[in-house]
């Protein structure tokens, strides 16, 4: 039998070629990896996201290091990031409310948000609106914005859902005190004291600060008015709603607070005919 005899330089040449189609067929694996990654830079200011193979990941831009997605932030990378998946209700309309947002308290939010997952689960499960939460964050605004469905909207008369829920709660609260003949409508009210005067959130007086509106105490404990001490409007007459109070109660329409308090405060109280005069 001949020997088969390889000097240095053709064994050299051999090896070379091995660790070159090794090197070869790595680089493809990789390549097959980097081409099953897409990471996006631009969905926001704070996060990058990546998602190789089924997996995904975010990290902070500045960051190096990538953390895997779980729960409800996966669900949220795949279908707002990657528009994979999620629900198969169609995404809201957002149009515009007649009615400016009106909260400016957790409680207020609350309810607004309890309400629209009662009534309309859907709806909040597309918005992703929490039954509890933050009273003024934009899930709140969009929600408070989106359109009602056309045979929903038809029905009630209104557009969105802002609107829908001031008619049926927030206006459905004010028509709650049983009005009177409608004496005073119209007119302007001018406070008696030039200390000021209690308003009510309800024509009942209660003692203390008890059931007063919710001003800013840093401005006034008692509502003063302009410069002449007209608090507002009247809009409505009522009687009183405590035990052996004879009383009219007037439902007003309260001039803006000085900035920066003109949108904080409630838009509406009760004032009991004896402190006030009607101009």
């Amino acid at each position: 039998m001949n020997k088969f005899i390889l000097n240095e330089e053709e064994k050299l040449r051999i090896l070379n070629l091995h660790e070159s189609a090794n090197k070869r067929h790595y680089l493809s694996e990789q390549e097959d990896i980097l081409k099953d990654e897409k990471i996006v830079t631009n969905h926001d200011r704070t996060y990058d996201y990546k998602k190789s193979g089924e997996e995904y990941f975010y990290k902070l831009k500045n960051a190096a290091d990538w953390t895997k997605a779980s729960g409800k932030g996966l669900e949220s990378i795949k279908t707002k990031v990657y528009k994979e998946g999620g629900s198969t209700n169609p995404t809201p309309n957002v149009g515009k409310s007649e009615t400016a947002f009106p909260f400016t308290t957790k409680e207020e939010g609350d309810k607004f948000r309890a309400w629209m997952n009662k009534y309309y689960p859907k709806t909040s499960k597309s918005l992703q609106l929490d039954p509890t939460g933050l009273f003024n964050n934009s899930y709140m605004k969009k929600a408070w914005n989106t359109s009602l469905d056309k045979s929903v909207s038809t029905k009630f008369g209104v557009s969105t859902y802002g609107d829908l829920y001031n008619k049926q709660v927030l206006k459905g609260k004010e028509t709650t005190e049983p009005q009177t003949n409608g004496k005073g409508v119209g007119k302007s009210a001018y406070i008696k004291d030039k200390g000021g005067v209690n308003v009510r959130m309800s024509a009942k007086v209660n003692n203390g600060g008890i059931n007063n509106i919710q001003a800013p105490k840093a401005l006034y404990r008692m509502f003063k008015g302009d410069a002449d001490g007209k608090i507002g409007e009247v809009v409505s007459s009522h009687k009183s709603l405590e035990y052996g109070d004879k009383k009219t109660w007037y439902k007003i329409k309260l001039i803006p607070m000085p900035k920066p308090y003109s949108t904080k405060f409630q838009k509406y109280g009760f004032v009991r005919e004896d402190a006030i005069t009607l101009k």
